[in-house]
């Protein structure tokens, strides 16, 4: 089995037998599709200033939201919405009216922890920083 790798700072992809198979990365742990349609219909969602393009069934990281464990949460702030059987992908200005997207809290989690050390003279100052993230499931998204 031939493999290649393909250049990409935060995603990563391979080629094997001639077919692209690619991985995006959120936070620290890989983006998983858990189920796919032929056609399927995905979204770009607006969140605390980040996009993010999801499908049903698809498992991102966000940014921590107040939300407990198992609530659903809406996203009214759909930017473009694709994949739909015989129509061009919609985008909004600045919004697609009327399109939802809705998830539910998986569960919160913390990213790897980030320390900063400086130097200055004969002591040295040593900070660290974990943020902290919400993984949502991708129920469904609404077009209309």
């Amino acid at each position: 089995m031939s493999r290649r790798r393909l250049k990409g700072r935060a995603n990563s992809a391979t080629i094997v037998r001639g077919v692209l198979r690619e991985t995006l990365w959120y936070g620290h742990q890989p983006f998983r599709h858990v189920g796919r349609q032929r056609y399927p219909v995905y979204a770009v969602v607006d969140n605390k200033g980040k996009q993010y393009r999801v499908e049903a069934g698809d498992e991102v990281l966000v940014d921590r939201l107040a939300a407990p464990v198992g609530e659903s949460v809406e996203f009214a702030r759909v930017l473009l919405i694709g994949g739909e059987q015989g129509r061009e992908p919609r985008i909004g200005q600045p919004t697609v009216d009327g399109a939802r997207v809705l998830a539910q809290v998986v569960r919160h989690e913390k990213g790897r922890k980030v320390i900063a050390l400086r130097y200055k003279g004969p002591s040295q100052t040593k900070r660290g920083h974990r943020q902290r993230y919400t993984r949502l499931r991708i129920q469904e998204i609404h077009p209309e």
